[in-house]
């Protein structure tokens, strides 16, 4: 274990990555980052296969997977970054709009599983549209 202080002097417990609870601790302390930079995230259940993301409503998107669904984003405002932290309740894929550049030249699949959680980052260009990349299997 090491000890750490973030940018608000709070400290934390760092366990090391053999610990049963690591994965945890990092989808744990992602939120509470999230959570502390920007207010509390938008909370989206994606519970029917078209989902869509009010952009306006927030910048930081907690998206809980209740069913495949397929994600239609609107009112994004121009040089504004996203973030979407995809938590599986069961083990569901997204489909993603097509107008999104992402990471490699493809849409992520995301990590199925219970619990599992994949962040995506978007960035929204005024003449490329969304830029997107991803971290996965924070599971």
């Amino acid at each position: 274990m090491s000890y750490s202080r973030d940018f608000y002097g709070t400290a934390h417990t760092i366990p090391s990555r053999r610990e049963v609870n690591w994965s945890s601790w990092v989808s744990n302390l992602l939120l509470d980052i999230v959570a502390k930079l920007n207010g509390t995230p938008q909370e989206v259940i994606a519970s029917t296969a078209a989902t869509t993301i009010d952009l306006s409503d927030g910048h930081n998107i907690d998206l809980t997977l209740s069913a495949q669904t397929e994600i239609t984003l609107t009112n994004p405002v121009e040089g504004d970054r996203y973030l979407i932290i995809v938590q599986q309740a069961a083990s569901h894929g997204i489909t993603w709009a097509d107008t999104i550049k992402w990471r490699g030249g493809s849409a992520p699949a995301i990590t199925a599983g219970i619990g599992s959680v994949d962040i995506v980052t978007l960035f929204y260009h005024p003449d490329l549209g969304y830029i997107g990349d991803f971290a996965q299997d924070y599971s």
